[in-house]
């Protein structure tokens, strides 16, 4: 893709909350709560691999250990979205 100049857009993932809509792009990190969306999902993807739950690393390309594959997989935007609205919400209130 580099050498054709190919350029990939971000992909970028909305929810709506209380009506406003916040928008994330990858790594979440222009939006003012991300340390606590970031808990979050750190909390969500230590609860899923307890239960059993596999990431599939080989879809990242990039040669890098095992644990940063994972991070990249957990902070892509729709999995921050899922963090935001579950912190964003009485859904979900336990302590991080």
């Amino acid at each position: 893709m580099k050498d054709g100049g190919v350029k990939k857009q971000q992909g970028i993932s909305r929810v709506q909350i209380k009506n406003k809509v916040h928008v994330f792009g990858a790594e979440g990190g222009l939006h003012p709560q991300q340390d606590e969306i970031h808990k979050m999902m750190a909390k969500i993807w230590e609860d899923v691999k307890k239960m059993g739950f596999v990431p599939d690393t080989e879809s990242v390309l990039h040669d890098l250990e095992e644990e940063v594959k994972e991070q990249m997989l957990r902070h892509h935007c729709e999995k921050l979205v899922i963090a935001f609205a579950l912190i964003s919400t009485l859904v979900l209130r336990t302590p991080l």
